[in-house]
């Protein structure tokens, strides 16, 4: 513990190897600080990756959904659209059947009304035969 400059050399050294002892116990620290926050770190992003590929999944999964529902709602406007044009060719078929049965009726009508005729006439017709005849019968009597 002298004065002299090998003392206070000496001296210095030691506060230098204090002061680097220390520096480095301080560095150890820090490594350690920040491998235990790399190792927090790295299993936060695993989580988050995996989060990520759950969450990934479930908007596939939901755009999957979208589209059949998309290709749902398509199917449901087509049939919608063949049932309307169906409908209307009902529609059509039913007027026209309906036309065709009002045809019908008018024409038994009509022919029912040609068959009384018809049977008046045949009626009239008989009478005059009867006449005819009986005119006969007395020409023949008178004849002979």
């Amino acid at each position: 513990e002298g004065t002299d400059e090998a003392a206070l050399l000496l001296q210095s050294m030691e506060r230098m190897r204090g002061n680097l002892s220390q520096t480095l116990t301080q560095v150890g620290d820090a490594a350690h600080q920040l491998a235990s926050a790399t190792e927090e770190m790295s299993a936060l992003m695993v989580n988050s990756n995996a989060d990520l590929v759950v969450q990934n999944s479930e908007i596939e999964m939901a755009a999957t959904a979208v589209t059949e529902m998309s290709q749902a709602v398509d199917e449901v406007a087509r049939n919608a659209v063949t049932t309307s044009v169906e409908s209307k060719a009902s529609s059509v078929s039913a007027r026209e059947g309906q036309e065709e049965l009002n045809q019908t009726v008018q024409s038994i009508l009509e022919l029912t009304r040609n068959v009384g005729t018809a049977s008046v006439e045949a009626q009239a017709l008989a009478t005059r035969t009867l006449d005819i005849t009986k005119v006969l019968d007395v020409i023949r009597a008178v004849s002979e």
